[in-house]
């Protein structure tokens, strides 16, 4: 395994990937452990930004398993964080992840302020690949 190990210099950054590399492979089995080690490190004090990071995968888990109602609380909570902490990408990437659960609930009206935003911060950053599903995701609630 190419992940580092406890304690030493880069492991909590790798577990910051491993949420996104488990969340886009759907290993939805291992995100229980991964959340644990994740609020466990943030206890300790590793990194303040953890929680946020555990949050996201919590609301990426239930949006998939249906539970729209914490996946919305967990998504939000991960946005407000990084935002707090100047996480800007972080932040923008979780507000889509928001802005697409609010518009597969309707909620078209409440997604397009969010979804707005994350597209000009993609776009301030260049990052083309979520500044184009931004825009896609927008392009659906204008067609709404």
């Amino acid at each position: 395994s190419v992940i580092a190990t406890a304690g030493t210099k880069y492991a909590t950054f790798q577990l910051e990937a491993r949420t996104d590399l488990v969340a886009a492979a759907g290993d939805w089995e291992r995100v229980p452990e991964i959340i644990a080690e994740l609020r466990h490190r943030a206890a300790i004090g590793d990194l303040e930004g953890l929680p946020a990071y555990a949050d996201r995968l919590e609301g990426r888990q239930a949006v998939v398993g249906g539970d729209a109602a914490t996946a919305e609380i967990r998504l939000r909570s991960a946005a407000e964080t990084f935002g707090r902490l100047g996480a800007s990408w972080e932040r923008a990437v979780t507000n889509l992840d928001l802005g697409e659960l609010l518009v597969g609930l309707g909620r078209a009206h409440e997604a397009e302020p969010i979804l707005r935003a994350a597209l000009a911060e993609f776009r301030r950053l260049r990052s083309v690949r979520e500044a184009d599903r931004a825009a896609r995701w927008l392009g659906k609630v204008r067609a709404d």
